[in-house]
């Protein structure tokens, strides 16, 4: 229960309809891995991402973004081609991420606690042709279709790829993701979002 008064809710947060709740701002029309290369062309040194003690500027995440991108192109990632991602939340599923955009794919977030046969399901369904994940997850995606990309043990040679960003392919009126809900009969559906 939220307890308004004199326009203010119980925090003091200015109610949705005030004056001084006007944030309407004009948005670019980009994506938001575009931004997220402004910010890094703009503060390469500055700290993008902090995680278990690691740092990872915006510099680094834009490079290794990038590398990711170029290693997905040379396996037929473009426009709206959904890429599974596996990964426990670290700084390389924000990289991964962002280099299945740059490449111009979708991602489809795969949770690495999820059954076996779940992910299989979601990536069949989704008919990914490539995975990103880490080498702890091989066994969850043994019975798995498509490529799998391990950005672990894989890095050294996704490494070679440039560090500069590929030739745009994504628009805001592509893909982004496709998020897998339960689903009311207890078989996960696939929601399609594109960037804007």
């Amino acid at each position: 229960m939220v307890v308004m008064t004199g326009g203010k809710d119980f925090a003091g947060a200015p109610r949705a309809g005030d004056a001084s709740n006007a944030t309407a701002t004009d948005f670019p029309d980009v994506c938001a891995h575009e931004l997220i290369e402004r910010q890094a062309a703009a503060s390469p040194d500055a700290i993008a991402l902090v995680h278990l003690g690691r740092t990872m500027t915006y510099g680094e995440l834009n490079a290794r973004a990038n590398a990711i991108a170029h290693h997905l192109r040379k396996h037929g990632v473009g426009p709206d081609a959904l890429v599974a991602v596996c990964l426990q939340r670290c700084p390389d599923m924000v990289a991964a991420l962002l280099g299945v955009w740059k490449a111009g794919g979708a991602y489809v977030p795969l949770d690495p606690s999820y059954p076996s046969d779940r992910l299989a399901f979601m990536i069949g369904d989704a008919e990914t042709a490539v995975v990103l994940t880490h080498e702890p997850c091989r066994g969850l995606l043994a019975e798995t279709s498509g490529t799998k990309i391990f950005l672990d043990t894989d890095w050294p040679r996704i490494a070679t790829e440039p560090a500069t960003a590929p030739n745009p392919l994504a628009r805001p009126a592509n893909l982004a993701y496709v998020m897998y809900t339960s689903g009311s009969t207890g078989r996960p559906k696939g929601a399609m979002i594109q960037h804007d």
